[in-house]
């Protein structure tokens, strides 16, 4: 994971995570983090607490999820 990434997300959320996150995408304000990965889910982050706040997961277990926001934040 690149270390920018890794910054935010912290040590926690690699170990977690063992697979490779596949796209990120900060929102407006930069308060908030969506991620998205190999292990099938796509997680928000708050920035400033290095902490997951809500993750969903691919049923369909297809090897993985991208993570996007729209130009409105949502």
């Amino acid at each position: 994971q690149p270390k920018e990434l890794a910054a935010v997300l912290g040590t926690h959320a690699r170990e977690r995570d063992k697979l490779t996150v596949t796209g990120i995408e900060f929102n407006k304000d930069g308060s908030r983090l969506l991620s998205g990965g190999r292990d099938d889910y796509a997680r928000w982050w708050d920035v400033a607490a290095g902490k997951e706040v809500a993750a969903l997961v691919n049923q369909r277990g297809q090897g993985g999820v991208q993570a996007a926001l729209s130009p409105d934040g949502r």
